[in-house]
C-alpha cells in the first residue's frame, strides 16, 4: 500500500470493524440509531462503545406493529438492561413486570399491570441495610405518530402517555418505572416496623451493669445509718 499512511489504514480498519456494529444497531433499534453510530465513528472513532451501551441500557417493552388482540406479558429486566436505574432505585435482583397490552385502534395501545421487585434500603432506626419487596401498579398509553424519537407526557398522575415513531416496535418505560418505584418507597424506611424500638447507648448499658455488679462499701452503710438516726431525732 505505497503512498498510504498508517493513520489512514488504521482509520479504515476501525470503520470496517464498526460496520458490523452498525448492522446490529440497525436491526435492534432502527435507522436513527444507525445514523448516530455512523456520526460517532466518523467524528471520534475511538469512543463509540459508551454511546452503543447507552442506547441499549433501557427498560424495553416490545409493542407489536399490528396488535389486534390483547396480550399478557411477563417482562423480566436485570441490572445489565438499565444499570443506572437499578443503582438509583437500589434494586436487588430482577425487576418484573406483569402486564396486559391491549389495542385501542388508530395506532394506540394500553398497557396495564404491575411492576414488582426488591429494594435494599437503610433502616432509619438502626442504620442497617434490609431488603424490602414492593409491588406497584402502572398504566401506560402508547401511540404511534410522526415523531422523530420517543416522547413522554407524565402530566397525568395516573397514566404515562408515550409517543413513539411509527416504525418503532418497542417503548422504553425506564422513566415510568423510576417514578413509580420512587413514589412507593417509604420516606423513613424501618426494618421491623411492628417491633417496639428502645434506644440504649453503650455508656448507659455499661453503667447499669457496673452498678449492679459492684458491691456496696460497708462504710457507706454506717454513714446511711447515722444520717437516718439524726433525721429521726429531728
Amino acid at each position: 500500500m505505497a503512498g498510504v499512511g498508517r493513520g489512514y489504514v488504521k482509520r479504515t480498519q476501525i470503520l470496517e470493524t464498526y460496520y458490523i456494529s452498525y448492522i446490529i444497531i440497525f436491526t435492534e433499534v432502527g435507522p436513527f440509531a444507525l445514523l448516530v453510530a455512523k456520526y460517532v465513528a466518523c467524528e471520534c472513532p475511538l469512543y463509540p462503545f459508551p454511546l452503543f451501551y447507552y442506547i441499549w441500557a433501557t427498560l424495553r417493552l416490545d409493542i407489536a406493529q399490528n396488535l389486534t388482540e390483547s396480550e399478557d406479558r411477563r417482562v423480566v429486566w436485570s441490572r445489565a438492561d438499565a444499570p443506572e436505574v437499578f443503582d438509583e432505585l437500589h434494586l436487588k435482583g430482577d425487576l418484573v413486570a406483569q402486564v396486559l397490552v391491549s389495542p385501542e385502534g388508530n395506532g394506540k395501545c394500553l398497557v396495564t399491570g404491575k411492576v414488582s421487585g426488591v429494594q435494599t434500603l437503610t433502616c432509619v432506626r438502626t442504620l442497617e441495610l434490609f431488603d424490602r419487596p414492593f409491588e406497584t401498579e402502572m398504566t401506560i398509553e402508547v401511540e404511534r405518530l410522526q415523531v422523530a424519537s420517543q416522547e413522554l407526557n407524565d402530566d397525568d398522575d395516573d397514566v404515562f402517555a408515550y409517543k413513539i415513531p411509527q416504525t418503532q416496535d418497542f417503548v422504553d418505560i425506564s422513566e415510568c418505572v423510576r417514578q413509580l418505584v420512587l413514589l412507593q418507597e417509604p420516606f423513613a424506611p424501618v426494618k421491623n416496623p411492628d417491633e417496639d424500638f428502645i434506644f440504649v447507648t453503650n455508656n448507659q448499658t455499661g453503667e447499669d451493669s457496673a452498678d449492679a455488679e459492684k458491691p456496696l462499701d460497708p462504710r457507706w452503710e454506717k454513714l446511711k445509718a447515722l444520717k437516718s438516726k439524726m433525721e429521726n431525732r429531728s
